[in-house]
């Protein structure tokens, strides 16, 4: 498994996102922040009271809004897809 550093490829995700956000806009937004790290969208087999840790995963990159403060998430394959996860 690559170990990918955010601050190694931030630059490259904000060019990215700009593009895809031109492509397929978000109205109502005055900007975005990029939030600085990576996170993850845990998959699960079952639903129950239990909380798993660990497991598949889909990593994801986000976004805020800068007027509504909404958190938007990229799965982080599609914005870079020549990524090495």
């Amino acid at each position: 498994m690559n170990t990918i550093k955010f601050s190694n490829i931030k630059a490259e995700l904000e060019k990215a996102l700009q593009k895809k956000l031109t492509q397929t806009p978000i109205t109502g937004e005055d900007g975005f922040t990029l939030i600085d790290g990576f996170m993850t969208i845990a998959l699960q087999g079952e639903i129950s009271n239990n909380v798993i840790i660990g497991g598949p995963s889909i990593p994801v990159v986000g976004i805020v809004g800068n007027t509504s403060g909404r958190v938007y998430t990229f799965a982080l394959k599609v914005i870079l897809p020549s990524i090495k996860i």
